[in-house]
C-alpha cells in the first residue's frame, strides 16, 4: 500500500510574491497519495482569497488542498518574532495531521524542489530527513539554511566544508533540519510541536522519541533570490 503524505506550507502577504506560480509549483508534486495543508494568517492583502480560489480549482483535479486560517497577532519586528509566529502557524498545520497520514512533509511555500521530491526523500529509507537548501543566485555550493541545520551545537556555514558531518554523496546525520523535510506522522500525533525555535523544536522532540535526523545532499531545495528575506542572527 502506498504511504500517505500530508504536505504543509505557510503563507502570509504573498499576493505580490509570485503566489500563483508558487502554488502551482507545490501542486505539481507527482506523489500519488498526497494532500496539501496551507496555513494563511496575519495578512494585509488577499492571499487567503486567492489561495482558496486555487484550492477550489485543484479540487476539480482531484487534489485535496485544505486552507487553514490562523492569525497569531505577532508583530514580526525581530527574527525571534518571526520564529514564534512561524512556529504557531506551523502548529496549526500540524494539528490537521490525520490518523491516516503516514508521513508529514514541511515545504516552505517559497522554495522550489523537483516534482518527485517526496519520492526522493522516501527513497533514502531514512526519516526524518531534509534536502539541501541553496540560494538561487549563488548555486548549490552556497548552503542556505544556516539557522536550522546543526550538529553537535554547531550550525552549518554557507560555504564548504559546511560542517564536519557533511557528506557530498550520501545521507548524513544532523541534530536539526528545516526548509523542506519529511517526518513520521506518528510523532506529530504523539504531540511533537514547535515552540520558540520552530523546526529545531520539532527535531528536538523527535530525537527525544528516539529518531535520528538526516540530510540527503542529493535532494536540491532552491530558494529564489527575489523571494528571500534575510534576517540577522
Amino acid at each position: 500500500m502506498t504511504a500517505t503524505v500530508a504536505m504543509l506550507s505557510l503563507w502570509r502577504d504573498d499576493v505580490d510574491r509570485r503566489l500563483a506560480e508558487r502554488a502551482t509549483h507545490l501542486l505539481g508534486k507527482t506523489y500519488p497519495a498526497l494532500r496539501w495543508i496551507w496555513v494563511v494568517g496575519d495578512c494585509e492583502d488577499d492571499t487567503e482569497t486567492q489561495l482558496r480560489a486555487i484550492a477550489a480549482t485543484a479540487a476539480h483535479e482531484d487534489k485535496s488542498v485544505e486552507i487553514v486560517r490562523h492569525d497569531t497577532g505577532i508583530v514580526r519586528r525581530t527574527p525571534d518574532d518571526r520564529f514564534r509566529a512561524a512556529g504557531e502557524s506551523m502548529n496549526a498545520a500540524l494539528d490537521r495531521v490525520r490518523a491516516t497520514d503516514d508521513y508529514v512533509l514541511i515545504h516552505e511555500s517559497d522554495l522550489q524542489t523537483s516534482h518527485g521530491v517526496i519520492q526522493q526523500l522516501l527513497k533514502s529509507d531514512r526519516c526524518p530527513i531534509g534536502g539541501w537548501p541553496y540560494l538561487e543566485s549563488c548555486g548549490p555550493s552556497f548552503f542556505y539554511d544556516t539557522w536550522a541545520y546543526r550538529r553537535d551545537g554547531v550550525r552549518f556555514t554557507n560555504g564548504p566544508p559546511y560542517h564536519r558531518c557533511y557528506r557530498a554523496d550520501e545521507p548524513f546525520e544532523v541534530d536539526s533540519v528545516g526548509s523542506v523535510w519529511m517526518m513520521h506522522a506518528a510523532d506529530i500525533r504523539a504531540g511533537v510541536r514547535c515552540d520558540a525555535e520552530g523546526c529545531v523544536d520539532l527535531c528536538r522532540g523527535m530525537r527525544v522519541r528516539g529518531r535520528s535526523i538526516w540530510v540527503d545532499p542529493r535532494v536540491s531545495v532552491m530558494q529564489p533570490t527575489d523571494l528571500w528575506v534575510p534576517y540577522a542572527g
